[in-house]
């Protein structure tokens, strides 16, 4: 089985992503070249589709974790192959992305399919800075601050309201193409794998 078949079209995903980051205009593509993406977070509608993902992610990586996160189950596949990704807007920015994030769904609102992922900014970054420093169109994107006073790995996300021609790309439904729909982006300062070790190691997950 390929990952293709399990997560969908990774490609279009963050091309169109991409897009919308450079689009927006506050990113350097000299910072999209040389931020990590460390995982891709794929959401399903019902607890049944959960089940069957983390059957064929199973069959084509190994579970680092299943773990509670806000009253929910959260797991994380390490891949046997990462994904290999080049965007199609200049052919510099290269990614190979270890990680899928599976979260079961907290309501019967979500769409099947990939919904973000993460990059990795480093250690000792201010969030609060970096949203100045990364002055975004707020006609076609907005900050999200709900991850920045986590405790541990706190996060800032930058989400994207999808064109009418992105959601054609994405096969999204004929008859609810007025409805907004979005895709993020999410900065942190450490890696997911590195996370999930830190919370293993000290005994942290639940």
């Amino acid at each position: 089985m390929e990952i293709k078949k399990v997560i969908g079209d990774y490609d279009k995903f963050l091309n169109i992503v991409f897009n919308h980051l450079i689009g927006c205009g506050g990113f350097k593509e000299q910072e999209l070249i040389d931020w990590e993406i460390d995982h891709v977070c794929y959401r399903v509608s019902t607890k049944e589709n959960y089940e069957e993902k983390k059957k064929q992610l199973g069959e084509l990586g190994v579970n680092l974790i299943e773990a509670n996160v806000n009253g929910r189950p959260i797991s994380t596949y390490k891949l046997n192959k990462p994904i290999e990704f080049s965007y199609s807007g200049n052919p510099l920015i290269k990614k190979l992305i270890p990680l899928v994030e599976l979260p079961m769904p907290k309501n019967s609102n979500t769409k099947d399919g990939l919904e973000h992922f993460e990059m990795v900014i480093g250690e000792g970054k201010d969030l609060k800075e970096f949203v100045d420093q990364h002055p975004i169109n707020k006609q076609v994107s907005n900050w999200v601050y709900n991850g920045i006073n986590k405790d541990f790995n706190a996060d800032i996300e930058v989400e994207f309201y999808l064109t009418n021609q992105d959601k054609l790309d994405i096969n999204h439904p004929q008859n609810e193409m007025d409805e907004k729909r979005t895709f993020s982006v999410k900065f942190h300062h450490q890696s997911l794998e590195t996370v999930i070790a830190y919370e293993i190691k000290h005994g942290l997950t639940k």
